[in-house]
């Protein structure tokens, strides 16, 4: 009788291989394909789609987590200084972003810019009542600062400030829109 000796390592090597590239290659995808794609709309259909378009000034927020391994939600409370479409009861306004640290954990939406306390803006929102990454349409086209007295887009370049419409072109201009 012959006895054969039979070698995995070979074998045992190669799927070590096959399986040290997959893991790989998965982690250089999730790590490289980080930018978020958002789709770009005209000023009117971002009125127009609003749910609740308010003046605002964001006075704190809270980091909450539903449990181990689900996401971090920033919610960021807001005093209403006017409502200029929609119906909302209330003298503030708690909006969650999707991100935030909580328990040790950091989650960090890339091109989420989150409204900072102490900000005046307009803010247009596209559901008060979804949970969604970022509740404001179209996220930072639906983000508006307010800088002495001037409105400009949260992404807009802060040597433009001058060019801005006031406060109240910019409110006048959006009640246009929507009659």
């Amino acid at each position: 009788m012959v006895f054969r000796r039979i070698s995995f390592g070979h074998i045992f090597a190669g799927a070590l291989l096959a399986l040290v590239l997959a893991v790989s290659a998965t982690l250089f995808i999730s790590t490289t394909a980080s930018a978020s794609v958002i789709k770009r709309f005209s000023f009117s259909e971002v009125a127009e789609s609003a749910k609740l378009i308010f003046h605002g000034k964001a006075v704190s927020s809270r980091v909450s987590s539903d449990g181990a391994g689900s996401v971090n939600y920033t919610y960021i409370t807001f005093e209403i200084i006017e409502i200029i479409k929609g119906d909302y009861d209330g003298d503030t306004i708690e909006l969650g972003f999707m991100g935030g640290t909580a328990n040790g954990y950091t989650d960090k939406v890339s091109d989420l810019k989150m409204p900072t306390i102490g900000e005046t803006g307009i803010y247009f929102v596209e559901s008060t009542d979804r949970r969604m990454a970022n509740p404001l349409y179209g996220w930072d086209q639906g983000h508006y600062l307010v800088t002495n007295d001037h409105v400009q887009r949260i992404d807009t370049n802060p040597l433009l400030r001058s060019s801005a419409p006031t406060l109240d072109q910019f409110k006048s201009s959006v009640k246009d829109l929507l009659e």
